[in-house]
């Protein structure tokens, strides 16, 4: 049962009917593993942590430099030089301190994949490399984990995609849409904002049974 400050918290997303309150528990019930706290990761796990997901795992092994601070907004000045996975952590904690969220400063490899989706529902790929999106796509086929993934395009053309269970991803976006600043969710609620947080609209109403 959701806490009263549960309800004043999240109350702009347990009025949606395709969440509740209900929804909203599960939400804090959910493990969500981010891979990558880049350009895609930095306001996907902001919006994860407003949303209430209720743990995080954030992996990543990059440092923050200056030039990321233009566009990685979940990061300030003075993380320069620190580890993303790090900072990031930090940053959606203050976010919401009530959720639990930790970070590992390493690369996602053969040794660590495994485990990793194990403990978690869900999987977010906000990699920049070939070689880890290969790496989670097959972990996460046979893991039977859904997979969320941003692929670019051109022509300012970009997609979502996610992966079911039992299914492997098909890197072929099954939402395209032109990026205008204002996408929304399908409820037209306006309750997420930016192109790159369509990810976390897709991944609440996965785990709310939407």
């Amino acid at each position: 049962m959701l806490s009263d400050d549960d309800l004043e918290r999240y109350a702009r997303q347990a009025i949606m009917p395709a969440i509740g309150e209900e929804g909203q528990e599960q939400l804090l019930r959910a493990r969500v593993l981010v891979v990558g706290a880049g350009g895609l990761g930095a306001p996907v796990i902001m919006y994860l942590a407003a949303a209430g997901i209720g743990t995080i795992t954030i992996i990543d092994d990059d440092h923050v430099s200056r030039t990321d601070l233009n566009r990685q907004v979940i990061y300030k000045d003075s993380d320069v030089g620190l580890l993303k996975s790090r900072q990031a952590a930090m940053a959606a904690s203050a976010i919401n301190p009530a959720i639990h969220i930790s970070q590992l400063g390493q690369r996602l490899s053969n040794g660590n994949v495994e485990p990793l989706l194990k403990a978690h529902d869900v999987v977010v790929d906000c990699t920049d490399n070939a070689e880890a999106r290969y790496l989670l796509g097959d972990a996460a086929h046979a893991a039977s984990k859904p997979l969320v993934f941003w692929r670019g395009g051109t022509h300012g053309r970009t997609g979502l995609g996610l992966s079911e269970q039992r299914q492997r991803p098909s890197w072929q976006p099954v939402l395209s849409m032109r990026i205008s600043g204002h996408a929304r969710c399908k409820t037209g609620t306006g309750l997420f904002r930016s192109g790159h947080s369509w990810a976390c609209c897709w991944i609440g109403w996965d785990i709310a049974g939407a």
